[in-house]
């Protein structure tokens, strides 16, 4: 698409579906009012109340209650595996750059797809 209509044609195609399916979702979605909200409570608000959804819950196991970590160790893997595959991919092309001297004009698609 870009090599036929131009380099911006996909961002402005993706603009425009975008701004269509939220006219669309305007029109046709139904108006949901907020519950009614109750007095506040004391126990805290803020920027990472949120995050205290992975703290280990108390589980009654019959005759002893033991802390569940599930949540925090679904949070911490799910942290590491982005932080992860994310990185190796710069410090991949970092090395390789280093390694075998490409520049960035050297690189071209061109050249990688021969």
């Amino acid at each position: 698409m870009g090599d036929r209509f131009g380099l911006s044609a996909p961002f402005f195609l993706a603009f425009s579906l975008l701004a269509l399916s939220t006219i669309i979702s305007g029109i046709f979605l139904p108006y949901i009012p907020p519950p009614e909200q109750t007095a506040k409570s004391s126990t805290g608000g803020g920027f990472f109340a949120p995050l205290k959804i992975f703290l280990p819950r108390l589980v009654d196991n019959g005759d002893k209650q033991t802390r569940w970590f599930g949540l925090f160790f679904i949070g911490v893997g799910s942290f590491v595996s982005t932080f992860a595959t994310s990185t190796i991919q710069i410090l991949l092309q970092l090395v390789s750059t280093a390694a075998f001297g490409f520049t960035p004009s050297a690189v071209r698609l061109s050249v990688l797809l021969e």
